[in-house]
């Protein structure tokens, strides 16, 4: 598989008219090791390939997989993809999101009625949810819209911004990461700001 998405990057790059060069200028990672890629000498990295399907604003399904259309349908209506530092304090009172902390905005018929989407960090989710995917979430506005035991954003005064399993336990939750070596968490609802439900995502295979 390894071998057709360099053939999808170099045909993408020989249609804009973009060499390598430009590739690696434009998507911020170093000349040689994007030659190398390229070449085939390194194998391709899952940081290469995030970078790039942002960069150019690309279906990673298109890339990964040759399914789909080439681009993410984006237009100002669409579902916006909120800059994961701005988006630690949602459901707080005060938060508001600026034009300056939307990525992007994309337009998805199947994650439509979602309230904005956000880029997964770290290694807590994997294998669910690997550092870089793309997660769709909808805001949950009553205890009853949760759905225990499935994956949701919290965001709470002590531990900021977290995407875990969440289980319920009497004055508070517990969040269970994916990855086993990552310990649950006990949040008490008092030091939850906003609880979000995940509804989908748009996974990059990891390389």
């Amino acid at each position: 598989m390894e071998n057709v998405v360099i053939q999808r990057i170099k045909e993408f790059c020989t249609n804009k008219g973009y060499s390598e060069n430009d590739l690696a200028k434009l998507i911020g990672m170093g000349q040689k090791t994007v030659n190398n890629y390229m070449n085939g000498s390194r194998k391709i990295s899952y940081e290469f390939i995030e970078s790039f399907t942002r960069t150019f604003e690309l279906s990673a399904n298109w890339l990964m997989h040759g399914q789909g259309d080439i681009s993410l349908s984006k237009n100002e209506n669409g579902i916006p993809l909120y800059k994961i530092e701005a988006a630690a304090g949602f459901g707080n009172d005060a938060f508001c999101i600026e034009e300056k902390d939307i990525e992007a905005r994309y337009n998805i018929r199947e994650l439509e009625t979602s309230s904005f989407m956000l880029h997964v960090r770290g290694k807590s989710m994997e294998p669910t949810y690997n550092s870089g995917d793309i997660i769709a979430v909808k805001k949950v506005n009553d205890r009853k819209e949760i759905n225990w035991g499935k994956p949701h954003l919290i965001s709470s005064a002590k531990d900021g911004l977290l995407i875990k399993r969440i289980y319920d336990d009497e004055d508070g939750l517990i969040a269970v990461s994916d990855n086993p070596t990552y310990r649950p968490i006990y949040i008490k609802w008092d030091e939850i700001s906003g609880i979000a439900k995940v509804i989908g995502s748009v996974k990059l295979e990891n390389y």
